[in-house]
């Protein structure tokens, strides 16, 4: 009778550590699947940064561009008007 309850204790034994092997295994499979996201998910986050920089840095250069071009105007707009006022006073 001992020995029946040893070999059902053994085998539990068995049992448990081949259970807790499985845990451990699935475990560290869902810990690289977790690396792995994160390691995707600063990649992607990355790529988003450089895309707003590159947007923002063509939206500004855009804006200086415009702002050159409207200071031109008003620069040639009041040559224009001094030249008119010139030739008014001769």
């Amino acid at each position: 009778m001992q020995q029946k309850e040893l070999a059902i204790k053994e085998k539990d034994v068995g049992i448990k550590e081949q259970k807790v092997a499985a845990d451990a295994q699935a475990r560290q499979a869902q810990i690289a699947n977790e690396t792995t996201r994160i390691a995707n998910q600063k990649e992607v986050d990355m790529m988003r940064i450089q895309a707003d920089t590159q947007k923002h840095d063509n939206s500004q250069s855009q804006a200086a561009g415009l702002e050159r071009l409207r200071l031109g105007v008003d620069v040639a707009k009041t040559d224009a008007q001094l030249a008119s006022q010139k030739r008014v006073n001769q």
